[in-house]
């Protein structure tokens, strides 16, 4: 018992430190409810496997709570049940017949009690769990984010934009963000030592027109471990990170006001951004989530991490 319940709140510490950067985004009574599913499966699980092997052992409290919340809303569920016979057939027929007598608790636990309760600590502990790892939203898998017919060569000459070797001065301009990007592209450079020329482009872009939606992904286009390996072809994508903020400081850049910003998640890796719009009560080793646009590395403000531009979940709109 002892040696089941220490294996399962050991692998609950470890999700629960692991996901933390999520779940502290997360209201109270959710994490509560994490947290209560998750330490109370593990207990209920422990004790009841001891009882599977000793059967004779009396019910244990942790059981009898389920018990009565079992037959509370077993009482109700019948009580409605009851109701609705009453308003089709006029009276109860189920009124006449004898009540079978449950035999919980009679006699010790009993093994078929005893294995019916592990699997719902079980499954309790299971929810909890499955509870943390779905308010994860940094997704390893990237997609592609190409435009159609360019990677695949379809498209036609004639649907392909003039290119001209200078970069025009009205990123502003811009409809969406894919066409900024694509007015940026050729300045996004990973310069390693400083934000690059395409950032600071992209960035009055994004100050002018930017929107959280933009930035948004249920799932991200790219990964902070695939810019660390190849900067280059995750340049221009997407994605959104959580986690602790390390540092955020108000700057002005070419005139607009952001903030320059860090966070570093669970597994170590880093990020480094121009944030625009909203940064709310977000303060130094506050959890905040960022979704933007990957612009190179930057290996300037500590230990190397991935740059971009966006905004803060606090700037939805």
């Amino acid at each position: 018992m002892v040696v089941v319940g220490a294996i399962l709140l050991g692998v609950l510490a470890v999700v629960g430190l692991h996901y933390w950067p999520s779940l502290s985004l997360r209201g109270w009574v959710f994490k509560a409810i994490v947290l209560g599913l998750g330490l109370y499966g593990a207990l209920l699980s422990a004790v009841m496997i001891r009882r599977i092997g000793d059967p004779s052992l009396p019910v244990p409290i942790l059981a009898w709570i389920v018990a009565v919340v079992w037959v509370v809303f077993g009482a109700i569920a019948d009580a409605n049940r009851r109701q609705k016979d009453r308003e089709f057939h006029g009276f109860d027929p189920h009124e006449d017949k004898r009540e079978t007598s449950s035999s919980f608790g009679k006699q010790g636990t009993g093994r078929g009690w005893a294995i019916l309760l592990t699997l719902v600590g079980l499954g309790m502990y299971g929810g909890g769990i499955a509870l943390a790892w779905h308010t994860s939203r940094i997704l390893e898998a990237p997609i592609a984010t190409t435009a159609p017919g360019v990677a695949d060569g379809s498209a036609k000459p004639s649907d392909a934009r003039p290119v001209t070797p200078a970069l025009p001065p009205d990123i502003v301009d811009q409809r969406n963000l894919a066409a900024a990007i694509a007015v940026a592209k050729p300045k996004l450079t990973d310069t390693r030592d400083a934000p690059s020329e395409g950032a600071k482009l992209l960035l009055r872009w994004a100050a002018a027109r930017m929107k959280w939606a933009d930035v948004a992904l249920a799932k991200n286009e790219t990964s902070l471990a695939l810019v660390e390996k190849d900067p280059g072809p995750q340049i221009g994508k997407r994605l959104c990170v959580a986690g602790p903020l390390a540092k955020i400081e108000k700057q002005t850049i070419d005139g607009i006001e952001l903030h320059l910003a860090r966070i570093t998640v669970a597994n170590g890796d880093a990020i480094e951004m121009y944030v625009i719009g909203s940064t709310g009560t977000l303060v130094k080793r506050k959890p905040a989530k960022f979704c933007g646009v990957v612009t190179g590395r930057y290996d300037g403000g500590g230990a190397p991490a991935t740059f971009a531009v966006g905004m803060f979940d606090t700037a939805k709109k």
